[in-house]
């Protein structure tokens, strides 16, 4: 199986649609966003970053035979004092192709990317704590875990903890 990354454009703005609104169908436990919700917008907010080519946010994609298999996006916030950093976001592998190293290469390909940018220093993610694959691939690639937060998100009587996690750029 040949896989390719690269970097979402304008272009693929409806292929991130579909495969974004798919992993908060899939797997709504893991995401902060609420696919009832997202599936009601003329657009998704990072449609419109990829449409708009806004610096500080992009979209990387796995694709396997011209299909795009999986996600993993990075946003820089703009205030003046965090601009040093930014986090990891909407990391996805459809379940067809988990397993092949995919998320581990999107998400090293997406750090690599965000420290090109400048001024960029740490790079942090957020992680639902039961969710042991991902925080395995999280490690895997150099994050490390510097907080915890106790039902940090609640839906339908469930509640979910978070891990939070960050890569400094001088040990990646």
């Amino acid at each position: 199986m040949e896989i390719t990354y690269r970097l979402l454009e304008g272009k693929d703005s409806l292929l991130y649609r579909t495969i974004r609104l798919e992993s908060l169908k899939k797997y709504p436990q893991f995401f902060g966003s609420n696919y009832e919700q997202q599936i009601q917008l003329p657009k998704l907010s990072f449609q419109t970053v990829l449409e708009e080519n806004q610096a500080g946010k992009f979209i990387y994609g796995a694709f396997v035979q011209g299909e795009i298999v999986g996600l993993c996006g990075f946003f820089r916030n703009n205030h003046v004092k965090t601009l040093h950093r930014g986090e990891i976001i909407q990391m996805y592998v459809k379940p067809s192709h988990q397993g092949h190293q995919i998320g581990r290469n999107l998400l090293y390909k997406s750090v690599e990317e965000a420290f090109k940018i400048e001024g960029i220093e740490q790079v942090l993610l957020e992680v639902i704590s039961s969710n042991k694959s991902a925080l395995k691939i999280y490690e895997n690639v150099g994050f490390a875990q510097y907080g915890f937060h106790e039902k940090a998100y609640k839906e339908n009587g469930n509640y979910y903890d978070l891990t939070y996690m960050q890569i400094m750029k001088e040990k990646f």
